[in-house]
């Protein structure tokens, strides 16, 4: 599905937008504003494909938990 947004197309799906995905990032009480695990997810979650990960998850709780994984990941490299 299309969503339209401010009268330009937008190729997310519904719950993937960036404004979404960071709403519910804002609503993790463990994510601290500007610090390294919420830096990543402004990056990491930037990426559409992230962000229809993130969007699947479904539980708030797993999505902290994946994300903590995907940020744990990036640190090895």
């Amino acid at each position: 599905m299309i969503v339209f947004q401010s009268g330009m197309k937008s190729r997310d799906k519904i719950g993937c937008s960036i404004s979404e995905v960071m709403a519910e990032v804002h609503s993790i009480p463990e994510i601290t504003f500007g610090d390294d695990l919420y830096c990543f997810a402004t990056d990491y979650l930037s990426m559409r494909n992230k962000r229809e990960m993130w969007a699947s998850i479904g539980d708030i709780d797993r999505k902290y938990q994946w994300l903590q994984k995907m940020y744990h990941r990036s640190q090895k490299h």
